[in-house]
């Protein structure tokens, strides 16, 4: 071997050693150098969860190699614009900022279908609810709650039926009332000619412990789950926390919101916008994803199946009227 030949070898054991080493345990470590700002950088990462899975995801407009569900790993801290798509849905989209070291998590992704072609079934399957039973008065461990007129007031009363005692736990505004059996803490007045709801909470012996009075109430429809309301009027749609009582506006409307119902995920609400049903995703973001998937001529009811991928349409399409069914997931 010459000597030119050793000198070589040493070089390169030199750059190996002191320049190429270091450089390949920082990119083993996580670190990457960001170009655009000239920097080397911690990398961060993106969980990506979606229903169905198998959907292919852009990052910044170019096609990620995998499919969800996945983690894309060492992603320099910039702002990316994620795409999730697949064929016959509609895209999901959202801009994600992400910083150094930083782990996001995308992992509530519902996409819906396009194009959908409701099923004619004529009558709804009786394993679904309809809504909420509403009766003039409620049962509750032995105790009868009803309602009481007085003659400027009318008295809410809890009525034991084992010693036949009676105890007023509030008084309301003279007018109609209709009760809603929430849960077996929670019971609901609708004031049905002012479309005020009132949500009382109760303790063991019925008494009231808490009261919510909410205006402008059309409907509503309740995640038990998550112990949220999503309530509408002719022209917005909003939602609240019972236990925190935060409300929060979804979106308005210029033509009328006829229907509300919540997607079993708790992160979307199907809604009937006149004779179209959309869907809206409850996130605060600019990104809000609202999808319309159906118009028909006359949609007088809608109903959510317990897993979300179904929605049953009491409608009028060509000549048919009655229940449908739609695939939507």
């Amino acid at each position: 071997m010459t000597i030119v030949h050793k000198r070589i070898i040493y070089l390169s054991f030199i750059f190996v050693f002191f320049v190429l080493s270091p450089v390949l345990l920082l990119y083993a470590s996580g670190f990457r150098y960001n170009f655009t700002r000239q920097v080397i950088q911690k990398t961060s990462a993106l969980a990506i969860d979606s229903n169905p899975d198998k959907a292919q995801i852009w990052l910044n407009g170019k096609l990620y190699k995998d499919k969800t569900d996945t983690r894309v790993t060492t992603l320099l801290p910039q702002e990316y614009e994620v795409v999730v798509g697949k064929e016959g849905y509609f895209n999901w989209q959202r801009t994600v900022s992400l910083r150094a070291s930083e782990a996001r998590f995308l992992n509530q992704i519902q996409l819906f279908k396009k194009n959908i072609i409701p099923t004619y079934i004529g009558t709804l399957p009786s394993s679904l609810s309809i809504g909420f039973a509403t009766s003039t008065s409620l049962m509750r461990n032995g105790t009868e709650i009803v309602l009481n007129p007085k003659l400027e007031f009318i008295e809410l009363v809890s009525h034991s039926l084992t010693d036949d005692s009676r105890i007023v736990l509030t008084t309301l505004p003279k007018t109609n009332y209709e009760f809603v059996n929430l849960s077996a803490n929670r019971l609901a007045l609708k004031d049905t000619l002012n479309n005020i709801l009132y949500i009382f909470s109760l303790d063991n012996d019925s008494s009231i412990k808490e009261r919510l009075i909410i205006s402008d109430v059309t409907d509503f429809d309740w995640l038990e789950r998550d112990n949220k309301l999503v309530y509408y009027n002719d022209f917005e749609l909003w939602t609240i926390d019972l236990n925190s009582g935060k409300k929060r506006l979804i979106t308005r409307v210029s033509s009328g919101i006829d229907s509300a119902k919540w997607h079993p995920s708790g992160n979307y609400v199907i809604y009937q916008n006149k004779n179209k049903i959309k869907v809206v995703e409850l996130v605060d973001s600019i990104d809000r994803q609202n999808y319309e998937l159906i118009e028909l001529s006359e949609i007088k009811n809608i109903v959510v199946n317990k897993k979300g991928d179904i929605i049953y349409l009491n409608a009028t399409l060509g000549n048919q009227s009655g229940w449908f069914q739609m695939k939507i997931q």
